[in-house]
């Protein structure tokens, strides 16, 4: 697999094949961090829901808050609700990353915005901490719908994407790491009826394909922390 930054609006993904994709096992995961700066930054909570057959496992699903030496700004607690005191005293990464590769080493990690955000600011954090045994499969759903859509033009962010596959999310709270990722775990569901469909078995990218990325809008600034 090929990923290229062209530039902040941008990127470019070239060389992907994953045989019999609709049939695989997905681990969709979501991240919340101390900010959005993937190379500075760290995380503060993970959130997972495992994939398989089509269908979430909801009784394997799976969220911590990890430890940040970082304080988070008051307004990523506003609204992420995440305080420094529930980091401050959360298990380390490598510790919650342990236990969750050992169960899914062999499923593709799934995340929404995951190329520009969530794989990036995890294997910075893995980095640091001197992880090794990290190196999993990898896709996002951005690029899975741009892959089937390549007739839409537009950014693919949350929002696009279940309002799109009209997928029901008054039970879940935005910007919480689990609920978030049940959300896209249920978009991952209609996109992977709608792979077959559209493309039959096997996920197969030999031409470039440009992603348009999300830029988030700047958070309210303060100068306390929660």
């Amino acid at each position: 697999m090929e990923i290229k930054n062209l530039n902040q609006y941008i990127y470019r993904i070239n060389r992907l094949s994953i045989k019999n994709f609709s049939k695989q096992k997905f681990l969709v995961f979501d991240l919340e961090a101390t900010g959005f700066d993937v190379k500075r930054e760290y995380i503060t909570q993970i959130g997972c829901a495992p994939i398989i057959n089509g269908k979430i496992k909801i009784k394997d699903k799976f969220s911590s808050f990890i430890y940040s030496p970082k304080n988070i700004p008051a307004k990523i607690s506003r609204l992420t609700g995440i305080t420094n005191q529930q980091v401050k005293t959360a298990p380390n990464l490598g510790v919650i990353l342990q236990k969750l590769w050992s169960l899914y080493y062999d499923f593709i990690w799934t995340a929404q915005c995951g190329f520009e955000f969530d794989f990036p600011i995890m294997q910075n954090n893995v980095k640091r901490l001197g992880i090794t045994y990290f190196n999993p499969k990898t896709i996002d759903t951005k690029v899975i719908f741009a892959y089937l859509h390549p007739e839409i033009d537009a950014i693919f962010s949350t929002d696009f994407l279940k309002k799109y596959y009209n997928v029901k999310f008054s039970d879940l709270k935005r910007h919480d790491a689990l609920s978030d990722s049940i959300l896209i775990g249920r978009v991952l569901q209609k996109m992977l009826n709608d792979f077959i469909r559209v493309k039959g078995n096997d996920l197969i990218i030999k031409r470039p394909i440009i992603i348009k990325k999300f830029v988030p809008k700047p958070l309210k600034y303060s100068t306390t922390n929660s």
